[in-house]
């Protein structure tokens, strides 16, 4: 019994250790160049009856790190069919955004697939409208102070060696 428990034990230390180092986002992922991505989703109030859920696909061209969420849609305040995803800590590089609404027949009513680079502690923010027809537009808005530039410029070092 004795060694069942210990091979269990190791099996589930093991597990743990591959979903920690594997994750491509959040607090576990230990890249050194990391930005985040919030997407913003509005369906207009006169379609917004018509939709059951909204699936987000990203995919990073660089690192072939795929993400896949499916969002949370809720009433806003002027009767629209909202939702909002904040993904933090993905790496940087250029990164494919797809975005596909769904009716209540499972059927697709809407896509939306566009491109966008994200660099080191940027935060990009993507609002797509949805309106009636399947119609879809962004704005991307990166806000001030999310693209750190250094203080401090050297180009050579000089050294003296006793």
């Amino acid at each position: 019994m004795t060694i069942n428990r210990k091979l269990s034990s190791l099996f589930i230390i093991i597990t743990a250790f591959f979903i920690l180092f594997s994750c491509s986002e959040g607090i576990f992922n230990f890249s050194e160049e990391t930005g985040n991505i919030s997407i913003e989703f509005v369906a207009e109030s006169s379609v917004s009856d018509e939709i059951s859920n909204v699936i987000l696909n990203l995919t990073n061209n660089d690192t072939g790190d795929k993400l896949r969420k499916e969002l949370d849609l809720y009433y806003g305040s002027s009767g629209e069919r909202e939702a909002d995803c904040y993904i933090s800590r993905v790496d940087t590089g250029s990164w494919d955004l797809e975005l596909y609404v769904y009716n209540n027949d499972n059927e697709i009513i809407g896509e939306f697939k566009e491109g966008f680079d994200l660099s080191l502690a940027e935060t990009v923010i993507a609002e797509i409208n949805y309106y009636s027809g399947g119609g879809m537009d962004v704005v991307w808005t990166t806000p001030v102070g999310t693209n750190p530039e250094s203080l401090l410029d050297i180009d050579s070092f000089d050294t003296l060696i006793y």
